[in-house]
């Protein structure tokens, strides 16, 4: 940010959920220092927010995981070749749209995400897509 030509910089003072992880505009509240009076009451901007290495991330539903403990070590299953397999992951933040992993799962492989009290490591599933 920028005022009157001079950089600004500041953190968010509270956390944002949104519905979408694709959403491009957010209110939030961020705290910058005011030490020479330039911020008055009801001012607004526009903001760019850098976040190092977020297209990186995996996140799953939170649902998705069994067995997850206090250290962040947990259990999913994902789909290979139509056989449900159990994986051990390492959990890192806990949002409100999911879970990050930081452990045990890559970009783009299958999860299951229904009936997970039955399923058992190596029973065979079919896969559906669901349309939202």
């Amino acid at each position: 940010m920028q005022l009157e030509g001079r950089p600004l910089q500041g953190k968010t003072h509270k956390d944002v959920a949104t519905n979408s992880i694709k959403k491009t505009d957010l209110h939030c509240e961020i705290e910058i220092d005011n030490l020479e009076g330039l911020l008055r009451p009801g001012m607004f901007a526009r903001a760019q927010i850098n976040i190092s290495g977020a297209e990186d991330r995996v996140v799953i539903p939170r649902h998705a995981i069994q067995e997850l403990d206090s250290t962040g070590q947990g259990v999913v299953f994902v789909v290979k070749d139509g056989i449900a397999m159990k994986r051990r992951i390492l959990a890192g933040k806990i949002e409100s749209h999911g879970v990050e992993v930081l452990k045990g799962l890559s970009a783009g492989e299958l999860i299951i995400l229904a009936d997970l009290d039955q399923l058992k490591d190596l029973d065979e599933v079919a896969v559906e897509t669901v349309k939202k």
